[in-house]
């Protein structure tokens, strides 16, 4: 598990975890219990938000993410699988093919990959996220 701050909420990256489809969603289950990183303890559910993620096929998912709030100092979290990337609407593969020249494919706007491209060049903000994700 890992944590990225984002001023609204806690985002938790999650690398132990199952995908349900129902309904046409996907919920991530997650295979432990989901820890506070401010205060330690045991997070409950509070509520869930929906975050549509574009696959390296062009393909639309929309996942419902959990968020969770700790009751002791009252912090909201968001657990993401690892396939999503923090503030990106395009899953991690999509973003690494295209970051690579895979010989998949991405179905992103060309403008898209050119921003990626120069933000990996110039400060290197999606790979950090990448690589953050991939370290845990």
């Amino acid at each position: 598990m890992m944590f990225q701050k984002n001023l609204k909420h806690i985002m938790i990256i999650l690398k132990n975890y199952s995908v349900v489809k129902k309904n046409d969603y996907y919920y991530i289950i997650s295979k432990k219990n989901s820890i506070c990183p401010k205060c330690n303890n045991i997070l409950k559910v509070h509520d869930n938000k929906k975050r549509k993620i574009i696959s390296i096929d062009g393909k639309v998912y929309v996942f419902k993410l959990r968020r969770l709030k700790c009751k002791n100092c009252k912090t909201l979290h968001i657990e993401l699988p690892d396939i999503i990337i923090p503030y990106k609407k395009y899953s991690k593969d999509a973003i690494e093919s295209a970051l690579f020249n895979k010989k998949t494919s991405c179905y992103a706007e060309n403008s898209t990959i050119y921003r990626w491209k120069k933000e990996y060049l110039n400060n290197k903000k999606i790979m950090d996220k990448i690589s953050y994700i991939n370290n845990f």
